[in-house]
């Protein structure tokens, strides 16, 4: 006890900072659905699949190194198939990531500049968005790192015990991610150029301990080599080329592109830039590894550089391979040179403004510009999913032309048991409107998966009505149902509603409702009975409430709803029963329209009005 109330005491600052980067990694972790990539993982490390599926896949579909996956696949075996199993993994390493940092700092400098390094971690973008993704760019954080520090200790003390940590961390990095390749080029060139400024007495030594090494990160990676050589042969890939500016976007991509950071980060860069200067105005005989700020300095350039230019001109020369996350290799050696502009200004009280204004901008940033914990910011498969299985009774198959594979994992997670129509929406489409065979379908886009083009949806329409339709965050579901199965009356935006009633938006499909007014159906006959009238809607919101709409017919009330952003269907039981037979009218009435400029402008938009038996 009186050991950990001492290790307390003496590093009160490092656990504050370590218990601050676990609930910034773990809080709402699996408050988003897992994205495309996510679901890669899900699918590719199924435990409940043989080991080579997952070799077959990172060899021919999801070109990666492979410890991430093994990892996520060891954990699902252990503590079950889910994503907050597979975020946790990597919530870990992001945890595991910030220590490591302190320590690197602590190895360049001192303690200071390690608490100042893990405390920019901690709070830093990048570092924990990917600690809350089930992917490996963590882990490439983690071992850049945590290779970069025994790299320094290898150049700083050779001797056998560093050497290992070093080809271990290496290789750790290696199997990590493919850009570790150009890490592994610039380490080299970082080892070259501290060798030959060792003295001569201790050069043979260093070299010795460098080759130990590198022949043992050689051995190590090379049972994955035919794995590389094979994705080397890419010839074509999604990445657009490389702009000449990259790096200045890359750089604000690692702070959440954010502007208010932007200032204080480069101060705490020109102030590194600025001691270094100053330093070396005065000769030194000194090796550059007893000079911490040069040897950052020769490190992090050599980092940077190579990291970035042998990508930069691949892509430039063979295929697009330059993609701002691959690059999170770099990220050490930034918050290296960002936590030494700290320690390199005199002024204490100068030193803790800048800390203070980084660690209050990336608050702001993350809590109140990017809503991070609380503002859906991925594709909403899960919630897809989840309707899905909610509102397919009939079991209607589905077209799912862009994520049929990714989608695996959450189709088996909810048993939806539909048909997956493979092929291209369009087609498939055109099939089922020449055969006029099915009952019904879906059609699941997400991704970026285009819409139906107008002119098929016309002809789709003209057959098939839309049943239900749900608007998520980068997805949508629509279940086309034949009309002859499924609508006795349909009322659209364009057909059926009084002119001068509302605005018709023909590009958005919508009729809209601009103030407190309504939009009224032409008289329609209509039988006795129990129907289901089906409005199809959505709207903007202003001081934080979306329109409100109160559906009535014949001038009596049968339900009121608020609306969402996205377009979705609501429902309304109603029952017919009329003295003597009449023609009837239906209503859409808005009674909280609001407008301020800075506070919004509701407004509701209405696509269409069904009514089913």
């Amino acid at each position: 006890m009186a050991q950990i109330l001492n290790v307390i005491k003496t590093q009160w600052a490092l656990l504050f900072i370590i218990a601050l980067a676990t609930f910034l990694r773990f809080f709402h972790i699996d408050f988003q659905s897992l994205w495309l990539d996510e679901l890669h993982t899900m699918v590719e490390a199924d435990p409940s699949e043989p080991w080579s599926v997952l070799f077959h896949h990172l060899n021919c579909c999801d070109q990666h190194p492979p410890l991430h996956f093994v990892a996520e696949r060891l954990s699902f075996q252990i503590f079950g198939h889910t994503a907050l199993v597979a975020r946790a993994v990597s919530a870990i390493a992001g945890i595991l990531t910030v220590y490591v940092m302190f320590r690197l700092g602590r190895e360049l400098k001192s303690d200071r500049l390690g608490l100042i390094m893990a405390l920019f971690t901690a709070i830093n973008y990048y570092a924990i968005f990917y600690s809350q993704e089930a992917r490996g760019y963590i882990f490439a954080l983690l071992f850049a790192a945590w290779s970069m520090l025994y790299l320094i200790r290898l150049i700083k003390s050779p001797n056998r015990k560093n050497a290992i940590y070093y080809a271990l961390t290496a290789l750790g990095l290696l199997y990590s991610h493919y850009f570790s390749l150009f890490v592994a080029v610039a380490q080299a060139v970082i080892a070259v150029i501290f060798l030959l400024d060792e003295p001569k007495e201790s050069r043979k030594n260093l070299f010795i301990h460098l080759c130990v090494a590198g022949g043992a990160i050689a051995a190590g990676y090379l049972p994955w080599l035919p794995f590389l050589l094979s994705m080397s042969k890419i010839e074509s890939f999604w990445i657009a080329p490389p702009s000449d500016d990259f790096f200045q976007t890359y750089f604000l991509n690692y702070f959440g592109d954010s502007k208010l950071l932007l200032l204080p980060l480069l101060v705490l860069l020109i102030s590194y830039v600025v001691h270094v200067v100053i330093k070396n105005q005065k000769s030194s005989n000194e090796p550059l590894k007893n000079e911490p700020a040069n040897l950052l300095l020769v490190v992090g350039l050599v980092w940077i550089v190579v990291s970035f230019m042998i990508p930069y001109w691949r892509s430039l020369m063979v295929v697009p391979m330059l993609f701002p996350r691959y690059t999170i290799i770099v990220l050490p050696v930034i918050i290296a040179f960002l936590g030494y502009g700290v320690i390199a200004l005199k002024q204490r009280v100068i030193q803790a403004v800048l800390v203070i204004l980084v660690v209050m901008f990336s608050f702001s940033d993350l809590l109140l510009v990017k809503h991070y914990y609380t503002a859906p910011s991925k594709t909403q498969f899960r919630e897809m999913n989840a309707y899905l299985a909610e509102n397919n009774e009939e079991n209607y198959p589905m077209i799912n032309e862009r994520t049929e594979f990714q989608n695996q994992y959450f189709m088996k997670l909810y048993n939806i048991q539909s048909e997956v129509l493979s092929g291209g929406k369009v087609d498939q489409i055109n099939r089922i409107l020449e055969s006029s065979e099915l009952k019904g379908f879906w059609v699941f886009r997400a991704h970026g998966d285009e819409e139906i083009p107008a002119d098929v949806r016309t002809r789709l329409l003209d057959q098939y009505a839309v049943a239900k339709q749900q608007e998520f965050f980068l997805g949508s579901l629509e279940l086309f149902v034949l009309k002859s199965e499924f609508m006795y009356l349909e009322i659209t935006h364009d057909k059926g509603f009084v002119e001068g009633k509302g605005s018709v938006l023909s590009d958005n499909g919508v009729r809209a409702i601009w103030d407190n007014s309504d939009i009224e159906s032409l008289p329609f006959s209509l039988e006795k009975g129990k129907y289901t009238i089906v409005v199809y809607a959505n709207g903007t919101p202003a001081q934080g409430e979306f329109p409100h709409l109160i559906l009535k017919v014949d001038g009596k009330q049968v339900g009121d709803f608020f609306v969402k952003e996205q377009m979705a269907d609501y429902s309304f039981e109603f029952e017919y029963n009329p003295e003597q037979a009449a023609d009837v009218t239906l209503t859409l009435e808005m009674d909280n329209d609001f407008y301020s400029e800075g506070e919004g402008d509701k407004n509701a938009f209405v696509e269409r009005v069904i009514f089913r038996r």
